[in-house]
């Protein structure tokens, strides 16, 4: 087979053919946008979107620092408050516990705490109870006699609430014989007295 070399006149047909558009409407192939506006295009688009970007991180950056600012603010308001109302607490205790007791000093030069007679809630029954909570009224003298009335009748425990507090008698208590454990197992909170 013997291949004829194309003729330019075909050729032109060819490229024609290529270049122009099947309909009126339709852009030819051949048309494009030049090289140098496509570039500016893409660095437009580029940094818009880096303009975006950088405008959330700085937002974000702002909400941040607001946030902090208002947790800063709440915590020295609140140590402000807690600073402020210190000082009463501690006065009443030791108002309270001045009250309670008053110095007294011996001709030696040392000094000792004597009770005020008569300041003290005295029970019926000399033992106090086994529920700080169950006191009427419910006051620091209240709470001190009924501890010294149990540690005087050596029942060192005595609850307030759930909680069981201890006086320690520096002394040996028969409070842990195997009779007394067998006694407290498996009974209720307050069907006998305090004990651990």
């Amino acid at each position: 087979m013997v291949r004829i070399p194309p003729t330019l006149g075909h050729v032109e047909a060819k490229r024609r053919k290529l270049t122009t558009p099947a309909h009126p409407n339709q852009k030819s192939k051949s048309s494009h946008i030049p090289p140098a506006a496509a570039v500016a295009a893409v660095a437009a688009a580029v940094v818009v979107v880096v303009l975006i970007v950088v405008v959330a991180v700085v937002v974000v950056v702002v909400l941040i620092v607001v946030v902090v600012a208002v947790v800063v603010v709440v915590l020295i308001v609140v140590v402000a408050a807690v600073v402020v109302t210190l000082p009463d607490v501690l006065e009443h205790v030791a108002v309270s516990l001045n009250e309670l007791f008053s110095l007294c000093t011996s001709g030696e030069g040392g000094s000792s705490m004597a009770l005020h007679q008569g300041t003290l809630q005295i029970f019926e029954n000399n033992v106090g109870v086994s529920d700080a909570v169950l006191l009427d009224p419910v006051t620091e003298d209240a709470f001190l006699d009924n501890l010294a009335q149990r540690f005087s009748h050596q029942q060192i425990y005595t609850y307030i609430g759930n909680v069981v507090v201890s006086v320690n008698p520096y002394e040996k208590l028969p409070l842990y014989t195997h009779a007394v454990i067998e006694e407290y197992r498996s009974r209720n909170i307050y069907e006998l007295p305090p004990h651990m």
